[in-house]
């Protein structure tokens, strides 16, 4: 797929599938087949090896059980990404087992941690007593500060507050 996909973007360079799942599920259940994965013995390692892939996720069924596992670039994700992504997509993966409605939900699916929710709720407080003001005195007011910048633009025309105050005030 990879080299088809680069040979139709004609460039020469290689196209980037950064996210790759990667599923040894057949979907059927009771199947009496056993772990067909079992035959190669107890995963000990695994890791992926391929250049254009960032994050593979991998899922298969070991002794009866849904086993996922993560092969990643480390170096392409800032530190404690990687950790704190897999927990949340462990924490979904349990709740999508525990709770037939969470099928049924509509994003927010995974909470966010802590850490991050203090971060966020910190980057978004951004709460601060405005003064009440006429807009000719805003304009005036930038017109002071910066009477070459663009205030207004339309149609393929642009207008500065130093153009925008003199025509104001003819």
């Amino acid at each position: 797929v990879l080299r088809e996909l680069t040979r139709r973007q004609g460039d020469g360079r290689n196209v980037s599938m950064p996210v790759v799942f990667t599923s040894t599920l057949d979907g059927a259940e009771g199947d009496a087949k056993g772990d067909p994965l079992s035959v190669f013995g107890e995963l000990a390692h695994s890791a992926s090896q391929t250049p254009q892939v960032w994050l593979e996720n991998q899922v298969f069924e070991e002794n009866g059980a849904l086993t996922v596992n993560w092969n990643a670039v480390d170096g392409l994700f800032a530190p404690d990404t990687l950790d704190a992504m897999f927990h949340a997509y462990l924490t979904l993966l349990d709740r999508l087992t525990d709770d037939e409605s969470a099928w049924e939900t509509a994003g927010g699916a995974v909470p966010l941690p802590a850490a991050e929710l203090v971060e966020r709720r910190a980057a978004n407080a951004t709460a601060t007593d405005i003064p009440p003001r006429r807009l000719h005195e805003l304009v005036h007011e930038a017109a002071l500060r910066r009477p070459d910048a663009v205030a207004v633009i339309a149609d393929g025309t642009e207008v500065t507050y130093r153009t925008l105050q003199e025509n104001a005030h003819r």
